[in-house]
């Protein structure tokens, strides 16, 4: 739990606080290793009255802002303040308020929980994420960070209904079925976890370590061409936490399998 705790508390200080987060493992090392590669997803949102986009409807962080108590919104707005000078423990206490003002602030449970991991307080940060789960249900994001927290301390048999939950919500959201995927991987349910992979793909090219996770499944049941496919596409693209030699020892193996055909 210790080493998980100080890994996510060295993705977040490297990562800008009005950001977002990503990522799981590869195939062959620990998840852990690799939360440093693309900080991408998991939100630090503390801006308050967002704008919302006339070209699409609001999201439950920002319906919060929009109906939160005035007083609330004020303490995230001076959490934020602190955490740009860089004063954790300020800006926990003026998110403690807005959650007492207003306690279905499931955006300010999140913040709560990210800065806790940034002190390493990892029994704190995991009450605030389920918090904001339980805060707000609608919170696409919350379920999210969740289950990405219990991959990261490795208890993906936690991870699975939480992402299960997030892809009722946006049934076609990549992050979610990627995570999903990871944990089902983990689990050991290697055919659903393909299904949710290939998923998280079609929708999110991007995600070149699902890609990666899906090569090996692919590779395993003996669908190398498929296999090779994804892993040359993975070349094309920035690719931290997946080192050029394994993808050139992955290519050379699925050729070599081709080759015997």
């Amino acid at each position: 739990m210790r080493q998980a705790s100080v890994i996510l508390i060295f993705c977040l200080s490297i990562s800008s606080l009005l950001g977002q987060v990503l990522f799981p493992r590869t195939a062959n090392s620990e998840f852990e290793k690799s939360l440093n590669n693309d900080l991408e997803w998991l939100p630090i949102v503390l801006r308050s009255r967002e704008t919302v986009s006339v070209t699409r409807p609001p999201t439950a962080a920002e319906l919060e802002d929009l109906q939160a108590p005035k007083k609330a919104v004020r303490e995230m707005e001076k959490a934020e303040k602190e955490v740009k000078k860089d004063r954790l423990e300020p800006a926990i206490e003026h998110l403690k308020k807005a959650v007492e003002l207003h306690p279905t602030y499931s955006k300010a449970y999140v913040n709560l929980a990210i800065l806790y991991l940034r002190l390493n307080r990892t029994g704190e940060a995991e009450n605030s994420f389920r918090k904001a789960v339980e805060a707000n249900e609608k919170n696409l994001v919350a379920k999210q960070s969740f289950g990405y927290f219990c991959l990261a301390v490795n208890r993906p048999d936690e991870a699975v209904p939480t992402m299960r939950s997030a892809l009722a919500l946006e049934p076609d959201n990549a992050r979610s079925a990627y995570y999903l995927g990871e944990a089902l991987f983990r689990l050991g349910k290697k055919e659903e976890a393909e299904q949710h992979l290939r998923k998280a793909i079609e929708n999110d090219g991007r995600l070149y370590l699902a890609a990666y996770r899906l090569a090996t499944l692919c590779a395993g049941r003996g669908l190398f061409q498929e296999a090779l496919v994804l892993v040359n596409g993975i070349k094309k693209m920035q690719h931290p936490g997946i080192t050029d030699q394994n993808l050139q020892q992955l290519s050379a193996a699925l050729q070599t399998e081709l080759q015997k055909r």
